[in-house]
């Protein structure tokens, strides 16, 4: 269970503002607004299965083409990006919140955890952490 003084100086001061500004922007009534009240809150229920169909046509006959002779290129595609500025180094990467390796309590500060979030760093050319 989490604790009452989390709720009021931890949870709902860094995650308050961002509930609110998406309660703002919604639409009461939609899928969304469902699926929000569900997973955020637990008070609502699944919104009924929409049939979704995807129409498939024959692959269209193409041909590679020819190599160019230049040097090839890397791309790197990331998708899902979270912006955490509450994220600290150091910090308990191992918590039970919805969010973690940010200093909620003295436990889990920099120096106090056996899991201690690491900073970014790149392997290969891509940025990593536990977080």
């Amino acid at each position: 269970m989490i604790s009452t003084d989390f709720l009021s100086t931890g949870a709902i001061a860094l995650e308050g503002p961002i509930l609110a500004h998406d309660l703002r922007v919604m639409t009461i009534g939609t899928r969304t607004s469902q699926l929000f009240c569900l997973t955020v809150f637990g008070l609502c229920q699944w919104p009924d299965i929409e049939a979704y169909t995807v129409s498939m046509s024959a692959k269209p006959h193409t041909t590679r083409p020819a190599p160019s002779g230049e040097s090839a290129i890397q791309v790197v595609h990331i998708s899902d990006i979270h912006v955490d500025l509450s994220y600290e180094t150091g910090a308990n990467y191992n918590c039970t919140k919805n969010i973690c390796c940010r200093p909620y309590t003295t436990a889990d500060e920099p120096g106090n955890t056996d899991y201690p979030a690491g900073a970014y760093v790149s392997l290969n050319g891509l940025g990593s952490n536990r977080c």
